[in-house]
């Protein structure tokens, strides 16, 4: 899977649930733990609002919610 493409999906995933262990996108895309936080890194740096609550959670603002709906519908 391209990285663009993982981007698109860990927002859907965030968009439909609103958090996410890291190991479930790990596990979820079959890459490793330091690809995950590189993709994180680089959604939150584009303006996308996760934060990490406890060690290997990933949550975001439902706020922009209808953004990456947007988003994600130009995208498939």
């Amino acid at each position: 899977m391209q990285r663009i493409s993982r981007l698109a999906e860990i927002l859907k995933i965030l968009h439909q649930k609103t958090s996410a262990f890291l190991n479930e996108l790990e596990q979820h895309f079959k890459v490793s733990k330091r690809t995950i936080q590189r993709d994180i890194k680089t959604l939150r740096e584009a303006g996308f609002p996760l934060k990490k609550i406890k060690m290997a959670t990933i949550r975001w603002t439902k706020i922009y919610s209808k953004i990456v709906s947007f988003i994600l519908m130009s995208l498939s």
